[in-house]
């Protein structure tokens, strides 16, 4: 066994247990109305790396895809973007101070 395949297998086995659980906790906290924390990119770049370690050219040309998957990662990307959408497109001050 290569030791590529090795370490490529435990990133992405990792990215999935992580990943799983940051589901499953983000589900919890919401039907608990507790709060719950998520490290964005943690999840994401595990994934990334054991998608591009891999020797499958399938996996390989998608490395890009764990970022999109994470819920971290996809949490951050969704809240900047309406961040700057809401910036660029937002309502003007309307009563002119300042």
């Amino acid at each position: 066994m290569n030791i590529r395949w090795a370490i490529s297998g435990a990133l992405i086995v990792m990215f999935v247990l992580i990943a799983i659980g940051y589901l499953s906790g983000a589900i919890y906290s919401r039907i608990n109305r507790t709060g719950f924390s998520l490290v964005p990119f943690l999840c994401g770049l595990l994934g990334c790396l054991g998608f591009w370690f891999t020797r499958h050219p399938t996996l390989h040309r998608l490395w890009w895809l764990p970022f999109l998957l994470d819920c971290g990662s996809a949490l951050l990307l969704v809240t900047t973007m309406g961040f700057l959408i809401r910036l660029r497109f937002g309502r003007k001050n309307v009563r002119g101070d300042s």
